[in-house]
């Protein structure tokens, strides 16, 4: 972690307001993942062309996010069943900002990710508002009675702003089921690229291109629910978490090591 800091504090700050003009809520997401020795090498190529989120002189930020689904996991299998057109619902917790917003996320037909989102004025509660649940109904076909919150996931995310460009890199990945099991995953990074277009030319395209590091799906929703969940069907995920358990560091067991601890909240 101390070295990716370091690289880190070489690129150019970037503040939460001019972070804000490339969310880029309907977008190409390109997502890769990698080891940290990978990850140092790719922030060191593309110090120059990126600027970081810095909030409150950190650039390394925590977030946390709670997952909704049915109870029988339909949004899972939509995506484990590789449809098209499909949802996830969650609540993302801003820890350095104090925000909080209620999020769908929708991957149409035409692979696109479209985002909506409201503030969330009570952290953590099960139960969706009056106001949410209008908004869960205009932006999904959920309603709010049917959901249930399914998982807590918490990382650490390093977010950085291009030309129409916005790159995330979310590493120390961590699940639980709310109460006392924790999956904590091991060290690697999940590298998103997020753009109005796709392409293939941009800095950090070109610099994960010449590592040899390639485009992965891969959803922390699903590698959450696979990992709480191991009963439920998780094809499609398991190649992905065969390859996170090869960055598997010898003092730990498996990439889904558990522990009989609550993640810190």
């Amino acid at each position: 972690m101390n070295l990716i800091n370091d690289i880190c504090q070489q690129i150019n700050p970037m503040s939460l307001d001019a972070m804000s003009a490339v969310r880029l809520m309907d977008r190409i997401d390109t997502k890769f993942i990698c080891s940290i020795t990978e990850l140092a090498e790719v922030l060191r190529r593309i110090v120059p062309d990126y600027k970081v989120l810095e909030i409150n002189g950190k650039r390394i930020l925590d977030y946390q996010t709670r997952y909704f689904d049915t109870s029988h996991f339909s949004m899972y299998f939509d995506h484990q069943d590789g449809k098209a057109n499909r949802y996830k619902i969650r609540e993302r917790i801003y820890k350095e900002s104090g925000d909080a917003f209620l999020e769908v996320k929708f991957k149409n037909i035409q692979n696109r990710t479209v985002k909506s989102r409201i503030v969330r004025n009570h952290w953590n509660s099960r139960q969706m508002s009056d106001r949410e649940s209008r908004f869960l109904l205009r932006h999904s076909p959920y309603r709010a009675d049917i959901l249930e919150f399914k998982i807590l996931n918490s990382f650490k995310r390093i977010t950085l702003g291009g030309n129409k460009e916005r790159v995330t890199i979310d590493i120390d990945l961590r699940f639980s089921d709310g109460n006392d099991r924790v999956i904590i995953l091991p060290p690697f990074a999940i590298l998103e690229v997020k753009q109005e277009s796709s392409s293939l030319s941009t800095p950090i395209m070109k610099a994960l291109t010449e590592l040899n590091i390639a485009e992965t799906a891969v959803s922390k929703y699903c590698m959450g629910i696979a990992s709480i969940y191991p009963h439920i069907k998780a094809t499609r995920i398991k190649p992905v978490l065969d390859k996170i358990a090869e960055f598997n560091t010898p003092d730990q067991d498996n990439a889904s090591r558990q522990i009989g601890v609550e993640v810190p909240l």
